[in-house]
């Protein structure tokens, strides 16, 4: 949500009642043989009963065609980053051959001499379009719409070194929340990459909005999108489609697909061997800055969301992962697990953090390797209750493995894990040390929302507003991270607890 006044919403339904759709087609015959090559072997990949083996290929061969049909920079530019991708896909030539036969190998080298050629030319159709928009002498308030938000600085810094009589500015679907009106939109589309375009057009921030597509991408005339104005009824007054290319089209059923949302999910939920406990249902959510997490689905679904649009006292508040959406900004632990109560625990402890929590991690290893060696969580549990744990349950003992939990409430089911754990002689050490552990998380617990309204209402928050992620760093060194979401799975998962609310890192090719 977006906090405006009334001046700024009365603006927002006028530009709406004047807005008006047009297409400018792109074109460059390389960027057209090579977007048609990648094409051509994902429609083969495609009739693969298992395209495993294809994917070092298909993937960043779809990323790199993405890039260059989506980022107004100059082809050979470094910072468009597909240099590096050419240079990956000659590597796995080879083994494409090997997996997918001689069409596929035949296909991939012509990928591969498409893609080198694009990189030796000066060559930035993209750009020269973008730039075309704007007419000498015209004084006019210009933004551009691009549909991968991390190019959006990068693109921003170039085109503003370029010296240009009236500043353009790059945004990002995010952006739009929150622009003042423009004279002119450029959309680098086509319509479809913006997930159906309900943003871009149920709430045009110019009447001027002007599509860039490719000649080769099969485009469809949006419905005249209404938005009920407090006078009245406005649409979008749309203008034909330009004339379709004669070569092959992309469609929306086979052009993108944003994210690989099988290998984020599979990586995202991989276990260890010291995942011993039952596993939870997750759904996996992209993250800003191609990191991703998992977020749970049942049992404590309440996570800390920041909006750095929201006056003061509004800026963080907890909410159910069920009421989050793309945009949405939530605040993860950085590294060490997804419990942002510890490192702030930490911090009230003090220097006696690291000893305390050495501590912890020494008893739940020993437990570890006990339950390990009973092969199973009740076979565990059950020799545990023999052996005087009287709340000894499968539940239970997975709760004692986590990282939540500290100690247990009796004094005799301590002392029966610590005999388990090979710890008898330090039992009541390691249980004050507890009690200081539970202590400090229990004052971390009551403080967290204050300590991150504080942390956000006193840090500037450029770096998150103009990238989707800020670090906030802890006063004894741990840290928070504040994420945009990008986008949900589709399909929930099972994975271990220990895994949940914890952002991960992912191959540039699974987000594409």
């Amino acid at each position: 949500m977006k906090y405006v006044d009334i001046a700024h919403a009365d603006a927002y339904y006028s530009v709406a009642r004047s807005a008006g759709l047009a297409w400018r087609a792109v074109a460059h015959p390389g960027l057209e043989e090579f977007s048609e090559a990648v094409l051509s072997l994902s429609r083969l990949a495609k009739q693969q009963d298992d395209d495993t083996g294809w994917r070092g290929f298909t993937y960043p061969a779809r990323r790199a065609r993405n890039i260059a049909t989506t980022v107004p920079l100059p082809l050979a530019h470094p910072d468009l980053g597909i240099a590096p991708l050419f240079a990956q896909l000659e590597r796995s030539l080879s083994a494409l051959r090997v997996y997918g036969g001689d069409e596929a190998g035949d296909l991939g080298e012509r990928v591969v001499a498409a893609g080198q050629a694009l990189i030796s030319l000066g060559d930035a159709p993209l750009l020269d379009a973008v730039l075309g928009l704007v007419e000498a002498g015209e004084d006019v308030n210009y933004g551009v719409l691009l549909p991968i938000p991390e190019y959006v600085a990068t693109v921003g810094r170039f085109i503003g070194s370029m010296g240009l009589e009236h500043p353009i500015r790059m945004l990002s679907r995010h952006d739009l929340i929150s622009v003042d009106p423009l004279d002119r939109l450029a959309v680098v589309g086509p319509l479809y990459w913006y997930r159906d375009h309900q943003y871009v057009l149920t709430s045009p921030r110019a009447p001027q909005i002007i599509v860039l597509t490719w000649a080769w991408y099969r485009e469809h005339l949006p419905a005249r999108t209404a938005l009920e104005g407090s006078r009245g009824h406005a649409g979008i007054k749309v203008q034909p489609l330009p004339a379709a290319a004669a070569a092959p089209q992309i469609g929306a059923d086979e052009d993108r697909s944003a994210v690989d949302w099988q290998s984020v999910s599979r990586e995202l939920s991989r276990s260890s061997e010291n995942d011993l406990s039952e596993p939870v249902v997750a759904r996996a959510a992209v993250l800003a800055g191609r990191y991703a997490v998992l977020l749970p689905e049942d049992g404590d679904r309440v996570v800390w969301l920041l909006d750095p649009h929201a006056p003061s006292e509004h800026r963080v508040a907890r909410v159910d992962v069920a009421d989050l959406e793309p945009g949405h900004v939530i605040v993860v632990r950085t590294s060490g697990g997804g419990d942002l109560i510890v490192p702030i625990a930490d911090e009230i402890l003090g220097d006696d953090a690291a000893a305390l929590r050495e501590l912890q991690r020494r008893w739940k290893a020993g437990l570890r390797r006990w339950v390990r060696q009973r092969r199973t969580i009740s076979r565990a549990a059950a020799e545990l209750r023999r052996a005087g744990c009287t709340k000894s349950s499968p539940q239970n003992l997975q709760n004692w493995l986590g990282e939540r939990s500290l100690r247990t409430e009796d004094r005799r089911d301590w002392q029966a894990l610590m005999v388990a754990a090979s710890l008898e002689a330090e039992a009541e050490t390691i249980w004050k040390a507890m009690g200081r552990l539970h202590s400090a998380h229990s004052e971390a617990g009551m403080s967290i929302g204050r300590r991150l309204r504080d942390m956000a209402n006193t840090s500037p928050l450029d770096a998150l507003l103009a990238s989707g992620r800020q670090v906030f760093g802890l006063a004894r060194g741990g840290s928070v991270t504040a994420f945009r979401i990008e986008g949900f799975s589709p399909a929930p998962i099972r994975c271990p607890p220990s895994r949940l609310m914890v952002p991960t890192r992912v191959r540039d090719e699974w987000l594409t």
